[in-house]
This record gives structure tokens, C-alpha cells and sequence, in this order.
């Protein structure tokens, strides 16, 4: 009965006295240990891309949207964000807990290295398209270099241009 009788004659001691344990409770919590919780790092992967020379919109258009949709269709994805500035672009890909992270790693690395190769015909044709001719003469015998071929595509043929030299 006592407390309910200096709550009842004094409410304003009594409303501080109740912040104070309040606001001690608070402090307490926050500097108490947690032993029985696991440390877990869920399993992520990054990747980051360069594009020299292109605006924020243009590496968001062309490099991380087309990242992101063939990414997207991954097993166990749970979040997925990404961040495009002037020449950089960085995608964060976070999966569940149930999955085992190399897996993961490989199969983004997969979907990657399709993206690149892609992306590598696209700038190569978009150059010979606005090359001048020394150039594409030049273009066109690097293709011919078997490293750069890739599953079903042959490499190019330079038939009625000329002598480049």
C-alpha cells in the first residue's frame, strides 16, 4: 500500500520514478550478452562491375538490370538490391540460410559469365557498326582469336573488304 499511496499524493514522483526504471531497464537490456544465439551470417554474394566511361543511368540500364533479371530466377534468393553510380555498379545478392553459399557463388557465377559474354558481342557489334574501317579490320581479326569464341557462335569471317594494311 505504500507505493500506491505516494503514487496517489505525489503522481509527478511517481511518474519520474517510473521513467528512471524505465529508462534503467532500457540501458540494461542493451548491455546485456546474448550467449545462446548462434552467430550467423547469412549467406550473400556481391557483384561489382565496371563500365568506364557511362553515367549512373546508362550502367543502371545496361549492365545492372540485365544482371539483376538473370539473376533473379535463383533458387533461395531472399533479398536482392543493387546500386549503380557513374561508372560502377554493385549488386547485392543475399540467400536463406538453407543455402549452402559456394553453391550459390557458382551458380551467380554461371548466370554472370552468360551475361558477359553477351554483353562483350553487343559492344563489339555496336563498335563495328560506328567504326572506322582500320578499326573493324581490326576488330574482326581479334575475333578470330579462339579465346573469345563461345558455345555455338563461329568466329567471323572478313570476305570483300580489302586489303586493311
Amino acid at each position: 500500500m505504500f507505493i500506491s499511496d505516494v503514487s496517489v499524493r505525489r503522481p509527478v514522483f511517481a511518474m519520474v520514478v517510473s521513467l528512471l526504471l524505465v529508462i534503467f531497464g532500457l540501458m540494461a537490456l542493451d548491455r546485456l550478452s546474448v550467449r545462446e544465439y548462434p552467430d550467423i551470417d547469412p549467406p550473400v554474394v556481391s557483384i561489382d562491375t565496371t563500365y568506364r566511361g557511362a553515367s549512373a543511368a546508362v550502367v543502371e540500364t545496361k549492365i545492372t538490370q540485365v544482371i539483376e533479371d538473370r539473376i533473379a530466377g535463383l533458387e533461395g534468393i531472399r533479398k536482392l538490391t543493387s546500386t549503380s553510380s557513374d561508372e560502377r555498379s554493385r549488386i547485392r545478392v543475399e540467400f536463406g540460410l538453407n543455402r549452402d553459399v559456394d553453391a550459390a557463388a557458382n551458380d551467380i557465377r554461371d548466370r554472370v559469365a552468360r551475361v558477359v559474354a553477351d554483353l562483350a558481342w553487343m559492344n563489339m557489334a555496336t563498335r563495328a557498326i560506328t567504326a572506322p574501317p582500320a578499326e573493324l579490320f581490326q576488330l574482326v581479326r581479334d575475333l578470330g582469336d579462339p579465346s573469345l569464341r563461345r558455345r555455338g557462335r563461329s568466329g567471323p569471317q572478313q570476305t570483300g573488304t580489302g586489303d586493311a594494311d
